[in-house]
């Protein structure tokens, strides 16, 4: 005796549904999603970003542009053209950060 799914239930899988499937549907690039890390490249207008990193926020399709939010004490958000960014692996880019050690006092 299987129970049939609550009505509710199925209206949140089909909303669930439907949302992924318009998500899927703004993005061009299907490798880059939403929280990817990335790497400025090529940059003119906003040279000094060149080589620093941020996440990807929201891809606008109009536009074309992605908006990135950069590494930093401001958390700026800028957007940019998809060829002016490296995806980086999490992994990678987690890997890659200075280790910082805090010693105890006597050291």
């Amino acid at each position: 005796n299987r129970s049939r799914p609550s009505l509710e239930n199925l209206v949140r899988y089909l909303n669930l549904s439907i949302i992924s499937l318009s998500r899927a549907a703004r993005y061009k690039d299907e490798e880059r999603q939403p929280g990817h890390v990335v790497e400025f490249k090529g940059l003119k207008g906003a040279a000094h970003l060149n080589g620093t990193r941020g996440d990807l926020v929201e891809f606008f399709k109009k536009e074309q542009r992605w908006a990135v939010r950069c590494d930093g004490d401001n958390n700026e958000i800028v957007k940019t053209k998809p060829e002016n960014l490296t995806l980086l692996d999490r992994k990678f880019a987690e890997a890659s950060m200075p280790t910082v050690r805090i010693l105890p006092p006597d050291h």
